[in-house]
């Protein structure tokens, strides 16, 4: 399967609610949104880089990769495949690369983090394979009632 990146536009929105309910993201995620994703439309600050995901020319999911102000050295990762008979089948890992890479030339960043879900073995896997290690574990409370257990992943980045 092909995989290739464009970049999210504000008419995505739609398609990300739609992606997010088809898998039922709120079993595997806390959020289905960059944090920024507000301001990202009506400013282009070099804090978000953020692209929907192609599988064979069809819209299939979204990524992102965000900082929190110009000069942190750390990348979040974000990402949601949002069809349910495609996971399993590389698009993630794929599409984890090339934002990657891509969004190297948009904002600057020497390593990416990314939380997942200790539950989400399947993330898990593919974070693994795109050379991610973890770096932390522990628990958040989502509503405030419900304790999540978490793992922090971190890719290592060499060279800008």
């Amino acid at each position: 399967m092909k995989v290739s990146l464009r970049p999210f536009e504000e008419g995505d929105l739609l398609s990300l609610q739609m992606w997010a309910e088809e898998i039922e993201a709120q079993k595997y995620m806390s959020r289905t949104l960059p944090q920024r994703s507000d301001q990202y439309f009506y400013s282009k600050e070099s804090l978000l880089a953020w692209y929907v995901i192609r599988a064979d020319n069809q819209n299939v999911g979204a990524v992102w990769l965000e900082k929190t102000a110009i000069d942190d050295e750390i990348s979040v990762l974000g990402i949601l495949i949002g069809k349910n008979d495609l996971l399993g089948q590389g698009i993630g890992e794929q599409a984890i690369n090339l934002s990657v890479e891509k969004s190297r030339d948009e904002i600057s960043f020497r390593s990416v983090h990314i939380y997942v879900r200790e539950s989400n073995i399947r993330a898990i896997r593919c974070y693994r394979k795109c050379g991610f290690v973890e770096i932390f574990r522990g628990t958040k409370l989502i509503n405030g009632t419900i304790v999540i257990p978490f793992i922090t992943m971190e890719l290592r980045l060499y060279q800008l």
